[in-house]
């Protein structure tokens, strides 16, 4: 008879407990659907971020391949500026003993240009002593 009487407050405990394992339960489910929702929002944004890196990649793969086609043409657009320059540095060759030798020559003009700078001046000195003693000569003749 005993357990009977104590059997309401045993009843009303056992209710706290379900109770409070509901409230637990609650908050528990509360917290996983919280982490559900973060999740799939962080999902999102990782999907967001690795279609943009798609197409990035996209955009580099198309870069390199034009690339890829400039560079192999290169080659081939050389051609016409490296004949052009081996013409040159044939032309040059043949015409560097014609450039020597007017090198050579210019150096002796300039030579020749000096000596005649000199007798120039000589001659001008000479025409100036010639003046002085013919204005004395007139001078003392008058």
């Amino acid at each position: 008879m005993e357990a009977l009487a104590d059997a309401p407050g045993a009843m009303q405990e056992v209710l706290l407990a379900f109770v409070r394992t509901a409230d637990q339960t609650t908050r528990t489910n509360r917290t996983v659907i919280d982490a559900g929702s973060q999740l799939a929002a962080d999902s999102a944004e990782v999907a967001s971020v690795t279609a943009a890196i798609g197409d990035r990649l996209s955009e580099l793969a198309s870069e390199v391949e034009s690339m890829t086609s400039l560079i192999a043409r290169l080659p081939n657009d050389l051609v016409a500026p490296a004949a052009v320059a081996k013409a040159l540095a044939q032309d040059l060759e043949s015409a560097t003993p014609v450039a020597l030798l007017f090198k050579e020559s210019s150096e002796q003009m300039r030579v020749w240009l000096d000596a005649l700078k000199v007798m120039a001046s000589e001659l001008k000195y000479a025409a100036d002593q010639y003046r002085l003693v013919n204005e004395q000569h007139r001078q003392q003749s008058q």
